[in-house]
């Protein structure tokens, strides 16, 4: 993808060698995500591992990792997604999309969401799909909203030892 310019944002797919640059500001940006949709502190050394990852699938093309940046150069977010075969339906499974506190309610999350979409179709690919923590309300509003549908319930029976 050449990178798309509006007045206000660039969004790029983003090389491994951005996300080494940016490391510190993904560990920043991964951190919240975690904590905001699973209600989980991770590690730094978790972090690391996840950027590690991050970093490997990108350069083997097996993940796709559009940012949205301002036009001076401030990351305002990203969207990571990977293919999946679901038995034999193609689809893009979003892992993480995440938008900085002061950018949210601007359409950034929707702009990453569409570019995932575009994407998809130059590849004959036809579902989009993710998982969302039904606690956060804002995320779970935002997707339907969207234009995502509840497909499925995950289920958790907890046993207290």
């Amino acid at each position: 993808m050449n990178n798309i310019y509006n007045k206000d944002y660039i969004l790029t797919y983003a090389e491994a060698e951005d996300i080494i640059y940016l490391y510190r500001e993904f560990q920043d940006m991964l951190l919240d995500n975690m904590f905001i949709n699973l209600g989980i502190k991770l590690t730094s050394s978790d972090i690391n591992k996840i950027l590690k990852n991050l970093i490997m699938y990108v350069k083997e093309n097996s993940a796709v990792l559009i940012l949205a940046k301002k036009t001076r150069g401030t990351v305002m977010g990203f969207l990571w997604a990977y293919p999946t075969d679901y038995y034999h339906k193609k689809k893009y499974h979003i892992n993480h999309l995440y938008v900085k506190k002061e950018f949210r309610k601007q359409g950034i999350g929707k702009v990453l969401l569409r570019q995932l979409v575009i994407h998809a179709e130059e590849h004959n690919v036809n579902v989009v799909n993710l998982n969302a923590s039904m606690e956060n309300k804002n995320a779970v509003d935002f997707y339907l909203s969207s234009g995502f549908k509840v497909k499925r319930f995950e289920m958790e029976y907890t046993i207290n030892n």
